[in-house]
């Protein structure tokens, strides 16, 4: 799809391929989830976001890959509550995707729920030990639950695990700012 290669260079023009898919495909979830995706990542418009990722959770609950794009959504717009939706509906028919569980433990941290976000934490690290993020969002909520030791640990871990490399220098950023 030309607009898949358009938004991996980050091109703007990439919505007008979408918006002429869907009109040709109207109600397919995988282009309302790149549409969805496209407004929370290159042309930052939250309501349109939202409102296309909300399309993809009504009509298609079941297909990975536009669900995944939906929590991104909900990920990037800060709508904590959709995103737990949203990682439910992932769990439900693919229990076994790592990352559903750890966005729902992200979610579930910046809802103030520290239990249910190392709940879900562990549930994602127990599916994929090797998850640098998992490890950055526990060590999160041990910062969250007072235990700045342990969480400097679990930084460590990211670290060693190539989150840099993969996601930014953001571990390196708390290691720095909360260890000693």
């Amino acid at each position: 799809m030309r607009s898949t290669i358009r938004m991996a260079q980050g091109r703007k023009d990439a919505i007008n391929d979408l918006q002429n898919a869907l009109k040709l495909a109207p109600g397919n979830s995988t282009i309302l989830g790149a549409i969805s995706y496209y407004y929370s990542v290159f042309q930052p418009m939250s309501d349109s976001a939202v409102f296309y990722a909300d399309w993809v959770m009504r009509i298609k609950p079941d297909d990975q890959f536009p669900l995944g794009m939906a929590m991104s959504t909900y990920m990037r717009t800060k709508k904590y509550s959709k995103l737990i939706q949203a990682c439910d509906s992932i769990i439900k028919y693919f229990p076994s995707d790592a990352f559903a569980y750890n966005n729902k433990g992200f979610a579930w941290l910046q809802l103030n729920e520290p239990a249910l976000a190392m709940k879900n934490i562990q549930a994602s690290l127990s599916l994929d030990a090797g998850n640098s993020y998992a490890w950055k969002n526990m060590a999160l909520v041990y910062f969250n639950t007072h235990k700045p030791d342990s969480a400097c640990a679990l930084l460590e871990k990211a670290r060693s695990l190539g989150y840099r490399e993969k996601y930014g220098n953001e571990v390196d950023s708390l290691i720095q700012r909360n260890c000693r």
